[in-house]
C-alpha cells in the first residue's frame, strides 16, 4: 500500500466536491435504472453508491435522463433489485467504500469486491447485467484490454455505463497543455492519463451500440486539462 494511494483515499471526496455539483445529476440520469448484477469498475471512495439502482433519477439540462440509459422503457427498479460488484485494487480506497455503504445502504449485506488476475476479471462470461466506469479508464494500464473484458463479462444486450474525462481536441492548445502535463499528473493521481482518447476506444471496441455525449465541464467544475468529457452507454 502506498503513500499516495493512502493520501489519495483520505482526499479524494473533498477534492471532488466541486467536480459533484456538475458531474452528480449526470450520474443519477446514467445509473439510476441499472438493475441486477452492476459490476463497478475503479468504484474509489463509492461515489456512485446514492444513484445506483435509484429508480427517481429525473431528466437534467444535461440531456442525460431516463431513457438515456439505454432502455425503451423505465424500469420500477430500485436500490434493492441491483447486486453491486466492485473492482477496486486500492485497499485505502476499499476502506472509504465501506464506510460510504454503511451510511448509503443500511441493513444491507458487505460490499463484494471482484479480483483482476492481470488485466482479467474474475468473472465468467455473460456474467453481468451492466458494467459502470466513471473516472477510471484514464488510468487502466491497458484500455483496449478492459474494454475487450467489459465486453466479455456482460450478458448479450448488457450495458456498459461511463463517464470519463478525456483528451481535448487534437491540435488545440489544451491538448498541448495535457500532453506536457500528463506524466507528472499519472504520478500525482496514481496513473490517471489527462490526454487519452477513451470515447474513441468504446467506439472502437465492438459493442452493437454505442450512445456517447461529448461535453466540457464547466470552469468551476473542472480545470481545463480535465473538463473535456465523454458519458453514455454501450449495448453489448
Amino acid at each position: 500500500m502506498g503513500l499516495r494511494q493512502r493520501m489519495m483515499a483520505r482526499q479524494y471526496d473533498r477534492m471532488m466536491a466541486g467536480y459533484e455539483l456538475d458531474a452528480g445529476p449526470r450520474r443519477a440520469a446514467l445509473l439510476g435504472e441499472l438493475s441486477g448484477r452492476v459490476v463497478e469498475l475503479g468504484p474509489g471512495t463509492g461515489v456512485n453508491l446514492e444513484h445506483l439502482g435509484c429508480r427517481h433519477a429525473a431528466p437534467t439540462s444535461h440531456g442525460l435522463g431516463p431513457g438515456a440509459s439505454g432502455l425503451e422503457h423505465p424500469t420500477e427498479a430500485g436500490p434493492h433489485d441491483l447486486e453491486w460488484f466492485g473492482v477496486e485494487p486500492s485497499e485505502p480506497m476499499r476502506d472509504k467504500l465501506r464506510e460510504r455503504w454503511t451510511r448509503e445502504r443500511p441493513g444491507s449485506a458487505e460490499p463484494h469486491f471482484v479480483g483482476l488476475d492481470g488485466n482479467r476479471l474474475e468473472l465468467e462470461d455473460g456474467w453481468a447485467d451492466a458494467v459502470v466506469a466513471t473516472l477510471v479508464l484514464c488510468s487502466v494500464p491497458d484500455p483496449a484490454a478492459t474494454l475487450a473484458e467489459v465486453r466479455r463479462v456482460l450478458k448479450p444486450g448488457g450495458r456498459f455505463v461511463f463517464l470519463e474525462h478525456v483528451g481535448a481536441p487534437r491540435g488545440t492548445w489544451t491538448r498541448r497543455l495535457q500532453a506536457l502535463g500528463t506524466p507528472v499528473w499519472r504520478w500525482l493521481a496514481d496513473g490517471c492519463c489527462l490526454n487519452r482518447d477513451t470515447g474513441a476506444l468504446i467506439e472502437s471496441a465492438g459493442f452493437e451500440a454505442v450512445e456517447l455525449e461529448a461535453y466540457v465541464a464547466p470552469r468551476e467544475a473542472a480545470p481545463p486539462w480535465v473538463a473535456h468529457h465523454v458519458a453514455g452507454v454501450a449495448r453489448r
